[in-house]
């Protein structure tokens, strides 16, 4: 048999070495969305169980509540209920009223002897929840020097007439009695005529001012008793001595 030569010079195996045991490069934006990944998870299971805690917590306060209104008895709460009610509603209607009192004081207190009202009429409105009260009176005056003294006095922040707010005096008529008649208008201070406030202005002026005790000064004192000490003989008593000399005159 004769020997078979290779006639071709292609090599049967592939030239491409082996590199099997090389390891590839870990990319840096593969590294960086695992340790993104993972933190998500973490977070995520971390909210997931603060909102089941504040679930549980929220259920068990509402057992607390239902359990604490189970304990009362349900007329003992419609009864306090209404009661809240009513006091909301009085509060309410205390905090809008307005009395005219304090404006007759007031009135009273500014009038001069030479000046006399005869007519009073007002007109209260509540715009917004601010209460707003026009006055509007009549008078006689003996002469328009009597009304000028009545505007100053009106308008004295001294007194209550501070509460009074532009005063206008109008519509002038002499009439048979040469008395001057005029009309006097004027807004009042809401929270003068406020009835909550006006009662406590009144329950402040009637408890009584305690007053420091009056005593006299150490050094006044100590002054009187060295003088009557250590100045001049005592003078003798009168008494005493016309009784002697009326005894030694009488043994003589």
């Amino acid at each position: 048999m004769e020997p078979q030569f290779q006639t071709s010079f292609i090599p049967k195996k592939p030239v491409v070495e082996d590199r099997a045991g090389q390891s590839q490069p870990v990319s840096v934006l593969v590294f960086l969305a695992t340790i993104i990944f993972f933190a998500a998870l973490v977070a995520s299971g971390i909210v997931g169980f603060n909102k089941a805690s504040i679930v549980r917590s929220i259920n068990d306060a509402n057992k607390q509540l239902q359990a604490a209104k189970d304990r009362f008895e349900q007329p003992t709460i419609d009864k306090l209920t209404l009661a809240s009610r009513r006091l909301n509603a009085s509060q309410e209607v205390l905090s809008n009223h307005i009395t005219i009192v304090p404006v007759f004081q007031a009135i009273q207190d500014a009038t001069l002897k030479s000046i006399q009202f005869t007519r009073f009429s007002d007109v209260a409105t509540n715009v917004g929840g601010t209460p707003n009260v026009q006055i509007k009176m009549t008078g006689r005056a003996d002469n328009f020097e009597a009304i000028a003294q009545q505007s100053f006095k009106l308008t004295d922040k001294l007194t209550d007439s501070k509460y009074f707010h532009d005063p206008v005096f109008s519509n002038f008529v002499i009439d048979a009695q040469k008395k001057i008649i005029f009309d006097l208008t004027f807004s009042v201070d809401p929270h003068y005529v406020n009835y909550g406030e006006a009662l406590a202005r009144l329950e402040a002026s009637l408890i009584p001012v305690p007053t420091a005790p009056t005593t006299t000064p150490e050094s006044a004192t100590t002054g009187t008793t060295t003088g009557s000490t250590t100045g001049g003989p005592a003078p003798a008593p009168t008494t005493n001595t016309n009784s002697t000399s009326g005894t030694a005159g009488a043994q003589n």
